[in-house]
């Protein structure tokens, strides 16, 4: 097993190694749920999704699905993310 400290060390090495030790596979599921503190609207000096490097990790995502899409080609990839139900529109 693997743990991966930071979203940010994900990389294509890291995903087609795991691509190789799970060839096996029919189905990849990419569950996200970045922070919510810069958007929470209980945090009345919220920055917004954009401004807060904490919640900023959403972009994160697009990049992880297609690393994992190259790398797993034979299978379907899909992503599960969620996030606050109080964020600003």
């Amino acid at each position: 097993m693997e743990c991966v400290t930071t979203v940010q060390e994900v990389n294509e090495d890291m995903v087609k190694s795991w691509a190789c030790r799970y060839s096996q596979c029919s189905l990849v599921l990419i569950g996200a749920g970045p922070p919510c503190q810069g958007v929470s609207g209980l945090n009345p000096d919220r920055k917004g999704a954009l401004k807060d490097e904490r919640s900023c990790l959403f972009s994160e995502v697009p990049r992880i699905q297609h690393l994992v899409r190259m790398a797993f080609p034979w299978c379907p990839v899909h992503t599960l993310m969620e996030s606050v139900g109080s964020m600003d529109s």
